[in-house]
């Protein structure tokens, strides 16, 4: 127990001498974080955006699948090259 107790300690220090290293980096991090936090909270439409264009996303699906369907029930599509040869 007292090796894992003298580990752990070790890490502890170096995990705290990272942080103290690497403190200028974390500070900008965080203010990136607080400013995107601020622009989500000043801008909901954006939560609704993902929203709108699944529906629309929706819409083309059923149009494409009515599309489909209605090709499909029309029987054997066959080309004729009469025209052509004329």
């Amino acid at each position: 127990m007292y090796a894992l107790t003298g580990l752990f300690a070790v890490l502890a220090a170096i995990f705290a001498c990272m942080i103290c290293c690497g403190f200028q980096q974390l500070k900008t991090a965080i203010d990136v974080l607080d400013a995107s936090a601020d622009f989500l909270a000043g801008t909901k439409r954006i939560f609704l955006l993902p929203v709108f264009f699944f529906f629309v996303q929706m819409m083309f699906i059923g149009f494409f699948m009515y599309a489909m369907i209605s090709i499909y029930t029309m029987g054997e599509v066959t080309a004729e090259y009469d025209h052509i040869t004329k």
